[in-house]
């Protein structure tokens, strides 16, 4: 739903339906069988569709089926009859399909490519196995070669892989490194399965220094939107999505109303082609200058009214490249009346004006503008067949077409300028927001946040709806949360009946709805689902803001948990003083509820976490009574790392509580702001940790904490008052202390004037060991300064081995207690490859 392909097909049908007054519905589930970051979650919503609140349904049926077999697909259709039901882009036997033209215009792609540039040693870069239009198009690619008599090269078409950026990086690894192809000898040109792996495929080939398309011609499919800004431009083919899902809510209109329609209806796709294939933009190439003096004619005003009929035939096929075609012939009537009302009355302020607002009315940031160029164009070279030999009026019109070509910039201008700023407004109200709800504690602190923050997103409406029995979730249903912009209704939730799962009040309102639903997950923890209003708001805030509210409701029923344990508790300890039987009971209860803290403590943990360039490894020991010892490592983007270690004041659950506060701050805070240093981290999660333990808990806890951000190439920057940092130096074979420096965290609410960043690097085989206090303080007797002594030693004498072997050695030779450990101990080793 949120990339640029899905985009447009879900805009197509959300518009058509809205033209239509009627209520749309999207379930945004995932292809079934995607396991991929708990995908899986998402597809309990499909469970919501029934003949009981369904009239109709629309299935993108070629993406849900990626990774299942056609009989699974058949069947997963069936289980919704006797709903009438239309498939997208493949054919499910028993159901009418729309389908997008891939095979003629791949086909077509690949003769243009070999007929007008004349390249002969072509690439093919697949997409997955089992999805049909990714075998359509490379069957495309074979028959377009074997046609134009050039043979198929089985090496040159790569191994299936799946639609993401990684598989444009392996494919230029495997013609360029593997097979030692050799650019514009044995490879000129690369065909990508979708212009998502194409434009990653062209960005890899450039950093290589290999010039588009002088060396290799690349070429795409689907015409989205980055199409357009990379440079340089690419070349591809437009299936019309948008057009695909008009069409499919029309014939699915005809099939509840009992209407018989085609079994297969079949959308046109058209050839963008750009600077990526070698061709340059025919909006420049096509315009016809004759110079020709002979059988001029004067009388401009009589032959354009003469072949006004014509003319507007001609600029409405132009038209229709991108309008319907009702819309094409109003245009296109307009479009020629308003030229010639302008060189009647001398006045091209006529047609210019016209045109801006005709520009301003059908453009926006997604819209192709050349073809208005295209346009213009094929203007000039009809008007240019009127032989016009009045120096005046040639003079007069080249000044209206070369206003109209300044007037294509301005808009274009205009709309990238007002797309970026509002996109970056809304971002920043957006992670605003995030930062607000991520930390809320309560669902009522929750709701009083999203009545604050939703009405800058111009999000019409939301309702937040959650799963009470996690064993069956359909079961009861509760909606908590309910926002309304255009009525009264905020925070008066739907009670939800039995097997109603989007309420019934909410789609009789009088209007017609587009509702977006989506489920809310944490991992393996299916909470609930979130439902919007569709208007006006970019829907990629629809997934950022749900990711958040998982986040703080996964919070929310974890600390409720504990707050209902601690209850128990208490009502435990009452018992005590009137019941000294009972106290076996009770004692057992209190380690199980420390046991309870020390899993919150260990199982926060991050999983072993592979990053490019490092070996890694961590460990932590708790103490009988959890103290707060912690570490963080996170790896959201493929550009810096995070490790976050520290320790909090206090013992016991509280500090799990605190400890689970620190890591989704963490996460939050670096998914959504990946450029931000460390001493604006530290800053930020000081502010976050002082408003949720001052205010909120009415504690007193505080912690020291230092966030180390790197990459892979061996560059480190760190912020934060803790312990010392330990780096072995492979090349000097020695041992070197860096301080750190800094303030407590959540003692009081700005510390960013007594922070600041400092930074070393780690060359090949050097080593960096982070710690808490606990493992310097181990051996009884034994002072910090001979502790931190052996602790060097240990780290030179074991440097050559691995990261897990090392620690290990540590704990081993440290690990000499007398008595019991009285604090925990967190350590993290990285060892730069």
């Amino acid at each position: 739903m949120f990339q640029p392909t899905s985009t447009s097909l879900w805009n197509g049908i959300a518009d058509r339906a809205k033209e239509l007054n009627v209520n749309l519905i999207t379930i945004n589930g995932e292809r079934i069988g995607d396991n991929v970051d708990f995908n899986y979650n998402s597809n309990i919503l499909y469970k919501f569709i029934n003949k009981t609140n369904i009239d109709g349904i629309i299935t993108w049926a070629s993406s849900i089926g990626t990774y299942i077999s056609k009989d699974e697909l058949k069947a997963f259709h069936d289980s919704y009859k006797p709903i009438p039901t239309i498939t997208l882009s493949i054919i499910i036997d028993g159901y009418p399909s729309i389908l997008v033209d891939n095979y003629n215009s791949m086909k077509n792609q690949i003769t243009h490519l070999v007929k007008d540039h004349g390249y002969k040693k072509i690439g093919f870069i697949r997409g997955p196995e089992n999805y049909y239009y990714a075998e359509e198009r490379l069957r495309a690619y074979k028959d377009a070669l074997s046609e134009n008599g050039i043979n198929i090269e089985e090496e040159l078409i790569t191994e299936p892989s799946l639609f993401n950026v990684n598989t444009g990086i392996k494919a230029v690894s495997y013609f360029i490194d593997e097979l030692k192809l050799k650019p514009k000898k044995d490879i000129d040109a690369i065909v990508g399965v979708s212009d998502e792996i194409a434009i990653i495929t062209l960005k890899e080939l450039q950093n290589r220094g290999i010039k588009i398309p002088q060396e290799i011609a690349l070429v795409g499919f689907n015409n989205n939107l980055n199409c357009k800004t990379v440079n340089p431009a690419l070349t591809s083919i437009d299936i019309y999505f948008h057009n695909l899902g008009k069409i499919a809510v029309e014939k699915l209109i005809e099939l509840i109303n009992g209407n018989t329609i085609d079994d297969i209806t079949v959308v046109p796709s058209k050839i963008y082609y750009r600077e990526s294939c070698g061709c340059v933009n025919k909006a420049y190439t096509e315009i016809n200058y004759d110079f020709n003096e002979k059988n001029r004619k004067e009388n401009i005003i009589n032959d354009f009214l003469s072949n006004r009929e014509y003319f507007i035939s001609e600029i409405k096929e132009v038209f229709l490249n991108f309008f319907p075609d009702d819309t094409s012939q109003i245009l296109s009537i307009e479009f020629i009346d308003k030229f010639f009302e302008d060189i009647k009355n001398k006045n091209n302020d006529i047609f210019i004006n016209y045109f801006r607002k005709l520009l301003i009315s059908h453009s926006n940031i997604r819209f192709d503008f050349f073809n208005w160029e295209s346009i213009i164009t094929k203007f000039y070279n009809l008007i240019n067949s009127l032989k016009i030999s009045d120096c005046h009026d040639m003079l007069y019109f080249q000044q209206i077409i070369h206003q109209s070509r300044i007037t294509i910039q301005i808009v274009i201008d205009y709309y990238f300028i007002k797309e970026k700023i509002d996109n970056q407004n809304k971002t920043y109200k957006l992670l605003d927001l995030g930062q607000y709800v991520t930390t809320n504690l309560e669902i009522n602190d929750l709701v009083k946040t999203l009545n604050n923050g939703l009405q800058n997103l111009n999000i019409e409406g939301c309702y937040i709806f959650i799963y009470e029995d996690e064993k069956n979730l359909l079961k009861k249903i509760n909606n908590v949360f309910a926002y309304d912009s255009k009525s009264n209704r905020n925070n008066r939730v739907f009670k939800m009946k039995k097997g109603e799962y989007i309420p019934e009040k909410l789609l009789k309102m009088k209007e017609s709805l587009s509702l977006v639903v989506m489920s809310l997950y944490f991992k393996t923890r299916n909470i609930g689902y979130i439902i919007y209003k569709h208007t006006s708001a970019n829907s990629t805030f629809y997934h950022s803001l749900k990711g958040q509210i998982s986040s703080c409701l996964e919070s929310i029923i974890t600390i409720n948990k504990l707050r209902e344990s601690q209850k128990n508790r208490i009502d435990l300890y009452e018992n005590i003083k009137e019941k000294n039987n009972q106290l076996n009971e009770t004692m057992k209860a209190l380690w199980g509820e420390m046991e309870l803290a020390k899993k919150l403590q260990t199982t926060i943990l991050p999983e072993r976490i592979n990053i490019p360039g490092y070996k890694i490894d961590a460990f932590l020991i708790p103490a009988e009574e959890i103290k707060g010892a912690f570490y963080d490592i996170i790896d959201i983007n493929e550009d810096s790392y995070w490790i976050n270690i520290g320790d909090v004041t206090g013992k016991g659950v509280t500090v799990g509580l605190i400890l689970m506060m620190i890591q989704t701050c963490n996460i939050n805070t670096i998914m959504h702001n990946p450029e931000i240093n460390p001493d604006d981290m530290l800053n930020t999660i000081n502010k976050v940790l002082y408003y949720s333990i001052n205010d909120r808990l009415k504690l007193n806890n505080s912690l020291t904490s230092c966030y180390i951000k790197f990459n892979k190439n061996g560059d480190f920057y760190h912020s934060g008052l803790h312990e010392k940092i330990l780096i072995f130096r492979a090349d000097k074979n020695e041992v070197e202390e860096i301080n750190t420096f800094g303030a407590a965290v959540g003692v009081r609410e700005d510390i960013f004037d007594f922070i600041s960043v400092d930074n070393f690097k780690l060359n090949k085989n050097d080593l960096i060991l982070l710690y808490t206090k606990g493992l310097i303080l181990m051996k009884e007797d034994q002072d910090k300064k001979k502790s931190m002594d052996q602790l060097k030693e240990l780290l030179k004498n074991y440097s050559s081995n691995e990261p897990d072997f090392i620690i290990a050695k540590i704990v081993e030779e440290l690990y000499e207690f007398k008595n019991i450990q009285t604090d925990d101990i967190a350590l993290v080793l990285l060892k730069k490859e």
